[in-house]
């Protein structure tokens, strides 16, 4: 699975290869993502049974799934139709697997610039 997580100013980008990826500040992480809004340690993404969960490992600012805060330290399924916001500060997307082009809602067309690309995203 390949992730994103966009805003107007950045894109990071992370392919998911294990079944446990970490994210954070912390250079500990899976994927270290150097913004002060991300806390050290503030979410993990699980592959399990070819599906794929988040779970908010307790952070500060948040893991929203549709405008919704999730309870921290308890895994949530991703779908596609989700709107996911990390931090109240970046739009989660991903492909959810390698060659497949359905996007997530929040998701992200590599052919376009990241500003048109965020636009979409903010819609």
């Amino acid at each position: 699975m390949k992730i994103f997580l966009m805003n107007d100013q950045h894109t990071f980008e992370y392919v998911i290869e294990t079944d446990r990826v970490s994210v954070g500040r912390a250079s500990h992480n899976d994927w270290c993502v150097p913004h002060h809004e991300i806390s050290k340690d503030h979410f993990i993404i699980y592959a399990q049974d070819e599906e794929y969960f988040i779970q908010d490992q307790g952070s500060k600012n948040g893991v929203y799934i549709d405008n919704v805060r999730i309870e921290p330290y308890k895994k949530y399924p991703l779908n596609i139709q989700q709107n996911i916001v990390i931090a109240r500060v970046f739009k989660l997307a991903f492909y959810r697997r390698p060659g497949h082009t359905e996007l997530g809602i929040t998701g992200a067309i590599e052919l376009e610039s990241q500003a048109e690309t965020f636009e979409k995203l903010k819609k």
